[in-house]
């Protein structure tokens, strides 16, 4: 997950995203849902007091950037709430999400990986084959 997303990537084409280690930057285009996540996040600016020029999409309490121990925080309480709710068998990391999406779409080079293999690598949908005759 990227944590370091501001407004300002956000466009009318869609979310542009600043990839790492070697990975090649792209825009991330705007589905129902992906507007969906962008109006709940752009929501969570009203409850918090952001004064800075260009805050980040999901910011911390204070407007500054929200930490990986604060996002693991979230995701024990949601574990947490999942348990709570009969959800304790499910189980799942953001590693495991990001993977999820690259083997939900239908555009494999989404996570922005440049080589095949490293493609290959998060796709862990099934592949599904006819039987032979």
């Amino acid at each position: 997950m990227s944590l370091d997303i501001r407004l300002s990537h956000c466009t009318s084409e869609g979310i542009q995203v600043s990839r790492r280690k070697g990975s090649r930057d792209n825009i991330i285009l705007w589905t129902d849902r992906l507007r969906a996540a962008y109006d709940s996040a752009l929501a969570l600016h009203k409850t918090r007091d952001i004064r800075v020029a260009d805050p980040y999409l999901v910011p911390n309490r204070d407007g500054s950037k929200l930490q990986r121990s604060s996002l693991s925080s979230y995701q024990s309480d949601l574990k947490l709430l999942m348990r709570q709710a009969g959800l304790e068998h499910v189980y799942w990391t953001m590693q495991q999400l990001k993977a999820k999406g690259v083997g939900d779409s239908e555009d494999k080079t989404v996570a922005g990986h440049k080589t095949e293999a490293m493609r290959q690598r998060y796709d862990k949908k099934l592949q599904r084959n006819k039987a032979v005759k």
